[in-house]
């Protein structure tokens, strides 16, 4: 049995120098990123079982804190070069995943031209195959678990955003799985063993929502949906800045829907400005009611 752990949040160490990501999100050498514990909704009641928390709602955007936030030192060694893509890199670090109070040597090995990795911790070693690894990271997901999981930043082959999670029990490796998302850092946690996607238009409104969330059920993400009937039909206003996307006039529905991407289909919302939600769609794709009255589907470029 490990230590308790000290630190309530997600911390997040950064291995690789000079990578600036979408979303304000950059890897630094010698970083680690972290969660504030205030930013992490805690129980205080102990549990005879710590990864069994209550599942979260789609209203509970709030709960969750984007990858990128705060900082603690922490030292790792890259071979990354941002001038010379292609060349291969090694990752080197230490910390201690599996909290037995020893810090575990990490290595991380990619070969650019056959997309293999190697991914070896202590004495132990996983094999895969990454088409663009980017940046790492140490996540801790659960609060109450005895884990701190590294995550593999794949950029993808199309600019396709994916997040790869391992776990180390002090013995072995397991992978834990991927999370996707549109936009580069888009991806929350809650501390409670859930991770979400932060990268939707529903997260741009003043009633900000989810629309769904991972939790880890047998060592495997797991994704689910949620229901969002009841914040149909009806009317928000827009929290973020601007935001910028599709809108085509019409009357039919989201299933007899095709989307063009004509600049003249081109239209920006800005902050204040009220949109009614008639019906949410897959793909980021909306039967909306504009301010002023034109009525047709919002929808959002999310990649090939």
């Amino acid at each position: 049995m490990r230590n308790k752990k000290l630190v309530t949040g997600v911390v997040m160490c950064s291995m690789i120098a000079g990578i600036a990501l979408a979303g304000n999100v950059s890897g630094q050498n010698n970083n680690v990123y972290a969660l504030s514990a205030s930013q992490i909704a805690a129980s205080s009641q102990s549990s005879t079982n710590a990864t069994k928390q209550s599942a979260p709602t789609y209203k509970d955007y709030k709960s969750f804190t984007r990858l990128h936030n705060a900082k603690l030192a922490c030292k790792f060694n890259s071979t990354y070069n941002p001038k010379n893509y292609n060349k291969d890199y090694t990752i080197k670090g230490t910390y201690d995943l599996n909290q037995d109070g020893k810090k575990d040597k990490i290595t991380f090995r990619c070969n650019r031209d056959t997309m293999k990795m190697k991914l070896t911790i202590n004495g132990a070693t996983l094999k895969d195959e990454l088409p663009t690894p980017e940046t790492a990271y140490v996540v801790d997901v659960n609060s109450k678990d005895s884990y701190y999981d590294l995550v593999l930043y794949d950029r993808g082959m199309s600019d396709d955003p994916t997040y790869h999670f391992y776990r180390y029990n002090g013995k072995t490796i397991k992978y834990l799985g991927a999370v996707g998302s549109y936009k580069a850092g888009a991806i929350g946690f809650d501390g409670k063993g859930h991770v979400a996607t932060m990268d939707s238009f529903l997260n741009k409104l003043d009633a900000p929502m989810l629309k769904g969330y991972y939790a880890l059920k047998k060592n495997k993400w797991q994704y689910h949906d949620f229901d969002l009937s009841k914040a149909e039909q009806k009317e928000y206003t827009i929290s973020a800045k601007k935001v910028e996307g599709y809108f085509a006039e019409t009357k039919k529905k989201l299933d007899k829907f095709n989307p063009t991407w004509s600049q003249k289909q081109r239209i920006t919302l800005h902050k204040g400005d009220k949109i009614t939600l008639n019906k949410i769609g897959d793909y980021e794709m909306y039967e909306v009611k504009l301010e002023d009255g034109r009525v047709g589907v919002l929808y959002f470029w999310i990649g090939d």
